[in-house]
């Protein structure tokens, strides 16, 4: 294939190499970056030739990276010739580069990323090799000048956008893989006329041919599985080619539907006349019928639930549309410049009105929608020059600005429901109103029918009011009642209750509630009042004339001039006496009668007996009310502990145990002493610990017999002998698919399987395939079980009926060419030689010199570069002095400063530098010179010349900590606490002390911390602080000088 992309060079880009030999790029023209794995990419184009060659190696390293960006905005590149080693174009590689003309792609080439040539709005010629994958978004957006482009057989993808906007480019030949073509892949390519897509196109998406407004013939691949949203909007597609063996969609009555006639996905733009949809259909989808101007009449079966958008999109000749009482969502300008429609039937469960839904319809003069109807969108009706009068249904919850914008002045809109109709300065507004009351006894409310004429009207037999118009209410409460509230939603009717009628219907409420600013009058004493309970009287009020219990107050207490005792005093607890009411015997006055005190008896009481450790008590008691005093200790017994020991707890094989004397009396534990552990007594014979199985081991050991102790713990081995059932069968076998046996074994649960063999199928004759030029025919059958397909009966093929199609390989100076012929039945390939015309040498500069070597030029065939000659360029002057602006520079981290190199001689071939650092730790430079510090230390700056000469400059660098921007200090009983700011790049941080502020300072610490605590200071003294960072010998500018007075 590489004889191909030379032989076409020689048009595109070695033409202008005849005229100049200055004007090709050369390998030195670019930056390179040494890659990880021993090759080279390219970063940046310097040079000035409007020929640009990416060269395949430098400096013997291959070139596999051409970074983003590269060429963008170079809007002189003229031509391009792709690496052999580079594998794919990048993004936004040759964006605006608006003078690019001829592009030649290699094999290397497997992606073009997304905007590659983004607006190249002259390029025309580009060559596209076999090995291309896929084509990412806007890859070649605007490229207005491309008219022709062929696809490699290896293309999978076109991603979206990728040559939208290219207005010359004519139906390209799609290759034998394409799978997937993406949103507005071709929008706006406007020489399309037929598109003919491989077989293996899986998915075309949303608007991938949007605006192509030439195109008029499509195929439908036998692969096709997803056909988006509006790919065929505004197109003129009048022939839909489909084959029978397609497996997702059909074709009825030159119509496209889903293969299971549930969507309808496209008519033809020539149908005319009325068409019925059939039964079966529930979507019709996106622009399905955009631009049938011929179509008169459409029925829609009551099983669609969903009209996409613009799906009778500018059907100018559609005059009756019938809904057939379809519960349906219109979306977006459905029926938008439907401009003869007149007619419209079964509308009345329509669910919701996308916007533009039925704009610019004009001749409309009845739309009748049912309560099935919940949203109106944006300019749904715009410029419906018929509607007179229209009603909108009581569910609509939404009416979108502009509903009803452009109908004509004097129309009416009367509005049932709760969503607001923004007012239009042409249309009159009518909406409902509904009263209803909190209580029906309290009151009654209407509205004020003297104002009807021209404000209240009817209309299909309901009572209407006018929009934005004023409505007296009649309101009367009744007796002991007022009205306390009139409102509708969260809006209140103010006195004196005239109603500013909204552009919705609405429910107003009315409130009466019980009057609060009674007047009273008595009527009769119900309860009288007591010295402390107020009594009750019925009155009545001379505002609302209600009846109503009030309260009388209470009378207070009559308190007797005499004391009475109360409570009777104790020895300890005084008593009580005090004067009563004489109504209710409430007391006052209550006064304290003094205790009496205790009387003690002679005797004393044991209160508590005496035990060995604890004393008794005994005390005397009052006689009166037995309170204890003169209280006195009886002495402790003490214990009492016998002559012999008694095991408290029993040694066992590994534990001592316990033996003590004990108290007779309480039980007290005194002398305990150990007693020695017995030792372990294990048997001589093994004991099984774990039984061995199949897949495990066993164990045995031998046992202590006091404890169950073991020692001597010995493996058995697995017996490795599994148990196995004689299978249960888990899975049946069929004709298509093997069955499975499964066997357990009965000790482990372990399992194996064995396939069994499948059934044979029983085959029945399908269909008789006759042969074609491509083809055997042959004889189908298929399984009445699973559907497996047999072939037999076969027949030879028909000869090729072949037409000359292109020349699909040009000859070279020693390569061939090739003409490409189909058959005009099946399409399939014929090939015929093109014999080679020999080599035509150009002069082509392809390595230029450099200080320590000679360059040389190159002359190239024509035909194939891959036969050329050479000749010698003398060297180029090198580099002999390089000088620094600053020889060094100190400053705190995260500063910079730029360097600046001068470079001798002045006629020096490279002029340019590079930057190194020699502790990036440090400080780093970029590629301008421009120095970061970065953190504390030292480190030196060279600047190299880049011609290879070896000769430098070096300035050194020292960074020191950042400046500590803030201290803060407070004082305290003579010391003084010192709190740092975080200073970036500190290892310590130096304090300084002085009792004056611009002089005299001492370090008094040098610490980590951030916080330091100054003590023995002398109280009511001033002391004047500053801090510095510090990072080893470097240190940072100092602080501020704060001062603080010590308490």
């Amino acid at each position: 294939m590489l004889f191909i992309i030379f032989s076409i060079l020689s048009i595109s880009t070695f033409a202008f190499a005849a005229e100049s030999t200055e004007d090709v790029s050369s390998p030195e023209d670019f930056t390179y970056v040494e890659n990880s794995d021993g090759t080279v990419g390219i970063t940046e184009y310097h040079g000035t030739s409007l020929n640009v060659v990416i060269p395949d190696t430098y400096n013997g390293k291959n070139v596999t990276v051409v970074a983003q960006d590269t060429f963008s905005n170079k809007k002189d590149i003229e031509s391009v010739v792709w690496s052999n080693n580079v594998d794919c174009v990048d993004g936004f590689m040759f964006e605006n580069c608006i003078n690019l003309k001829k592009v030649v792609l290699t094999p290397s080439v497997n992606n073009i990323y997304t905007g590659a040539f983004k607006n190249c709005t002259s390029l025309a010629d580009i060559t596209i090799p076999e090995g291309l994958v896929s084509i990412y978004p806007q890859a070649f957006f605007k490229c207005t000048t491309l008219e022709n482009i062929k696809f490699p057989n290896t293309l999978s993808e076109i991603k979206d956008n990728a040559f939208a906007g290219c207005w010359k480019l004519k139906a390209p030949d799609f290759g034998e893989n394409l799978s997937y073509i993406g949103k507005e892949a071709f929008a706006s390519c406007y020489e399309f006329i037929d598109v003919k897509l491989p077989d293996t196109v899986m998915e075309i998406s949303d608007s991938a041919f949007l605006s192509c407004n030439q195109l008029k013939s499509i195929n439908i691949p036998i692969e096709l599985e997803i056909l988006g949203k509006g790919v065929f909007f505004n197109t003129r597609i009048d022939n839909i080619i489909i084959p029978e063996s397609c497996k997702y969609f059909t074709l009825k009555d030159n119509i496209l539907f889903s293969k299971d006639m549930k969507n309808l996905e496209l008519a033809p733009r020539n149908i005319s006349g009325d068409y019925e949809i059939p039964q079966s259909v529930s979507v019709i989808k996106e622009s399905s019928f955009d631009a049938c101007y011929n179509l008169t009449g459409i029925k829609i079966p009551s099983n669609v639930y969903k009209i996409e958008s613009n799906a009778f999109h500018a059907c100018s000749g559609l005059k009756t549309l019938d809904f057939s009482g379809a519960s349906v969502d219109l979306d977006y300008g459905c029926f938008y410049g439907c401009n003869t429609l007149n007619n419209i039937l079964g509308s009345e469960n329509i669910k919701t009105l996308g916007g533009c839904a039925f704009m610019n319809c004009m001749k409309v003069t009845d739309f009748n929608f049912g309560d099935a109807l919940t949203k109106i969108g944006y300019e749904a009706f715009r410029n419906c020059y018929g509607i007179k009068e229209f009603v909108i249904p009581k569910n609509v919850t939404s009416i979108a600005i502009n509903s009803f914008e452009g109908l004509k002045e004097g129309s009416k809109i009367y509005n049932k429901s709760s969503a607001v109709l923004k007012s239009s300065d042409t249309l009159t507004t009518y909406s409902m109103l509904s009263i209803s009351l909190n209580d029906e006894k309290r009151g009654s409310a209407d509205i004020d029918r003297s104002v009807a004429e021209g404000i209240i009207v009817k209309y299909n037999s309901e009572e209407y009011i006018k929009c934005g118009s004023d409505i007296p209410l009649l309101l009367k409460s009744n007796d002991g009642y007022i009205i306390s509230g009139v409102a509708y939603s969260i809006n209140n009717v103010p006195k004196p209750y005239i109603l500013k009628m909204p552009y919705k219907s609405i429910d107003l409420k009315v409130v009466f509630s019980e009057c609060t600013n009674h007047e009273y009058y008595d009527l009769e004493i119900i309860n009288a009042a007591t010295c402390t309970e107020d009594g009750e009287k019925k009155v009545s009020c001379t505002i609302c004339n209600g009846k109503y219990n009030m309260s009388i107050p209470k009378l207070g207490h009559d308190y007797s001039t005499e004391f009475t005792i109360d409570k009777e005093p104790t020895c300890t607890v005084p008593g009580e006496k005090s004067r009563h009411c004489t109504r209710c015997d409430v007391k006052t006055e209550i006064t304290t009668v003094e205790p009496l005190g205790h009387d003690y008896s002679a005797d004393f009481k044991v209160d508590k007996e005496p035990t060995c450790t604890v004393e008794g008590e005994k005390s005397k008691y009052c006689t009166r009310c037995n309170e204890r005093g003169e209280v006195t200790s009886i002495p402790a017994l003490g214990h009492d502990y016998p002559t012999d020991f008694k095991v408290d707890k029993e040694p066992t094989c590994t534990v001592k145990g316990e033996k003590s004397k004990h108290c007779t009396r309480c039980d007290e534990r005194s002398e305990i002493t150990s007693v020695s552990a017995l030792g372990h007594n294990y048997s001589k014979d093994y004991t099984i610990d774990k039984e061995a199985t199949c897949v495990e081991e066993g164990i045995k050991s031998r046992h202590c017999t006091r404890c169950d102790a073991y020692t001597d713990q010995i493996k058995i081995t697995a017996t490795g002998n599994h148990k196995y059932n004689s299978g249960v069968i888990t899975t049946p076998s069929t004709c298509s698919k093997k069955g499975v046996k499964t066997y357990t074994c009965s000790v482990c649960k372990r399992t194996k399987t064995e396939e069994i063999d499948t059934t044979p199928h029983d085959y029945a004759k399908y269909e008789v395939i006759n042969p074609t030029c491509t083809s055997k025919g042959y004889t189908k059958y298929k399984c009445r079980n699973c559907d497996n397909i047999k072939y037999d009966n076969y027949t030879d093929m028909i000869p090729h009926k072949y037409v000359f199609n292109q020349i699909l390989y040009y000859p070279t100076c020693t390569e061939d060419g090739e003409r490409l012929f189909n058959c005009s039945e099946c399409g399939t390939a014929g090939y015929q030689d093109i014999p080679a015309y020999g080599h035509d040498y150009v002069l082509f500069t392809t390595i230029k010199p450099t200080i320590y070597q000679e360059g040389f030029g190159t002359y190239i065939c024509k035909h194939d570069a891959r036969h050329r000659f050479d000749y010698v360029i003398p060297k180029l002057k090198a580099v002999s002095l390089v000088r620094l602006n600053a020889g060094s520079k100190t400053l705190a981290m995260c500063g910079s400063y730029y360097l600046k190199a001068s470079v001798y001689p002045g006629n020096a071939a490279n002029k340019s530098v590079s930057w190194k650092s020699s502790n990036t730790k440090v400080a780093t430079v970029n590629t301008s010179g421009k120095v970061y510090f970065k953190s504390p230390g030292k480190a030196y700056i060279y600047a190299t010349a880049k011609d290879g000469s070896g000769k430098s400059a070096k300035a050194t660098v020292k960074v020191l900590p950042k400046k500590v921007v803030k201290i803060k200090l407070s004082s305290s009983k003579k010391k003084v606490t010192v709190s740092i700011a975080k200073a970036g790049g500190a290892k310590h941080y130096e304090i300084y002390r002085s009792t004056k502020k611009n002089k005299g300072f001492k370090k008094i610490k040098k610490t980590a911390s951030r916080k330091y605590v100054n003590k023995k200071l002398k109280s009511k003294k001033t002391y004047y602080y500053k801090v510095r960072a510090v990072y080893g010998s470097y240190a940072g500018s100092f602080s501020k000088v704060y001062k603080v007075k010590v308490k």
